[in-house]
């Protein structure tokens, strides 16, 4: 018989789920997949000054549970987002110094208007979306975290509070236990746990519990929904180039003058047979295409072609709103849309 050990699941954790604060991998994974998902360009910065010197490019700055900032770089996220950049952050982004010893405050504790107070009590609670303006249609019902999540409390004012922490009716212990291991949320503690405020120019959120690792582990729409959301708000607006659904199209825009290239990039989920404890190789990726994808683009477009071809595309106008229909798309389609000139 074939006694192969199977392999052991990357992400999910056996039972109580990391309780130590770093969550790297699943946090980078889970906060790329969103962004590629909700269609958000997304570029990977890392602490090089050249790297950092490249900050204004950007409308937001995302930092997954990035333990460590040094005051150089807390200086020039200062800066950035003084004089109009987004920043949205994490877990326990900069509660940690450069030799990894936790600080009694975040580093940016300034920047994301709350005080560290501790780390929670309970290892699966639930985040409570209230109504706010950053929280548009998210889900109003708990949504389930996996690991404890940050208390923290605003120290200035203008900070505003998109999401408070529902703790669980008990925590899961050796003689004690809910079933699957995850217990039913209780009443809402009144916590702040997803904040938001402006700061000089720009836009600040921060949020206590680890979104994106939970996405990355949970694969829970509405965790998705939320980063594109914390996104937005940072940003100011949503991306230029916006589809329904296509959560398998990477959406990559770029300018070529004051014209927009876009590449609609899809792939197609690898398959698999499972039995027992085992499982096939996977299988070659298939090109798949699909029909009748429609963008809804800026609404300055005034042309829309398919290349390298250039064929014409249809645009529709409702309003202020401008959709380009792509009759099928396969795995790599690039599209040219041509901007109205500007007035001067």
């Amino acid at each position: 018989l074939n006694q192969t050990e199977p392999p052991t699941p990357s992400l999910t954790p056996k039972s109580n789920a990391n309780a130590g604060p770093s969550d790297l991998l699943p946090s980078l994974m889970g906060a790329f997949k969103a962004m590629t998902e909700a269609h958000i360009p997304v570029q990977f910065l890392d602490d090089r000054p050249a790297s950092f010197a490249t900050l204004p490019r950007y409308k937001v700055v995302y930092l997954p549970n990035i333990l460590t900032i040094s005051a150089e770089e807390a200086d020039a996220l200062r800066a950035y987002v003084r004089d109009g950049g987004g920043l949205v952050a994490t877990g326990a982004t900069s509660l940690f110094d450069d030799m990894g010893r936790q600080q009694p405050d975040f580093t940016l504790a300034d920047l994301f208007g709350v005080d560290f107070v501790a780390r929670g009590r309970y290892t699966f609670p639930y985040l409570n979306v209230l109504p706010s303006d950053l929280s548009g249609e998210l889900v109003s019902q708990p949504m389930p975290h996996y690991m404890a999540m940050w208390c923290v409390r605003p120290n200035t004012d203008g900070v505003q509070v998109a999401a408070t922490r529902r703790d669980p009716l008990i925590e899961t212990e050796n003689e004690v236990y809910y079933h699957n291991n995850q217990p039913a949320p209780g009443p809402d503690t009144g916590e702040p746990v997803v904040v938001y405020r402006t700061y000089g120019k720009g836009r600040v959120v921060y949020c206590g519990a680890l979104a994106e690792g939970n996405y990355a582990r949970l694969g829970y729409a509405p965790y998705r929904q939320l980063i594109a959301q914390m996104i937005h708000w940072a940003a100011g607006s949503a991306p230029d180039i916006r589809a329904e659904g296509l959560l398998n199209t990477e959406i990559v825009p770029t300018r070529l003058g004051a014209d927009l290239i876009v590449h609609l990039v899809t792939g197609m989920p690898q398959r698999s047979v499972r039995f027992h404890l085992h499982r096939t190789a996977d299988t070659i990726e298939e090109q798949v295409t699909l029909s009748n994808v429609q963008l809804e683009v800026p609404a300055t477009t005034r042309a829309a072609y398919r290349m390298p071809a250039r064929e014409t595309l249809s645009l529709t106008r409702n309003g202020g709103q401008v959709t380009v229909t792509l009759p099928e798309v396969t795995d790599w389609e690039t599209i040219l849309l041509v901007q109205e000139e500007l007035q001067e």
